[in-house]
This record gives structure tokens, C-alpha cells and sequence, in this order.
């Protein structure tokens, strides 16, 4: 229910505030698909969104090392 939440509160942040910049930090690899909606709200602004997280990558889990999404 905890990734539910998390995903609720960065849709929601996106929304409420796009002029801020929204950072999680998270090893669970549920949390991306909200980083991209999140992101697709705030592309207008000069807002991002960043995933930090310390976790290598197993070859089960998706595969984001060095994902660049939007212009830096």
C-alpha cells in the first residue's frame, strides 16, 4: 500500500505544484511508471523528476541505468 501512496502523492504534486521539482528516493522499481506520468505533467515547466536510488540492477528488474528521459 506504501507504493500506492508514493505514487498517489507525486501524480498529485505534479498536478497541485508543476513548478517544483518532485525527487524520490526508492529501490522499487513500482515507482517509475508515476516518475513518467509525473513528468509528462511538469514537461511545460522547468520542473524534473529524479529517481534516486543505490540499488545495482539484477537482471530481473527493469533496466534504468543511465535512462535519460526529457532534455537536461
Amino acid at each position: 500500500m506504501v507504493d500506492t501512496a508514493l505514487a498517489s502523492d507525486v501524480i498529485v504534486t505534479a498536478y497541485q505544484d508543476p513548478e517544483n521539482w518532485i525527487l524520490v528516493a526508492a529501490e522499487d522499481d513500482d515507482i517509475v511508471p508515476p516518475l513518467f506520468v509525473a513528468e509528462a505533467i511538469i514537461k511545460r515547466m522547468e520542473s524534473r523528476v529524479l529517481l534516486l536510488r543505490s540499488r545495482k540492477t539484477a537482471k530481473n528488474f527493469l533496466k534504468l541505468d543511465d535512462i535519460l528521459v526529457g532534455e537536461v
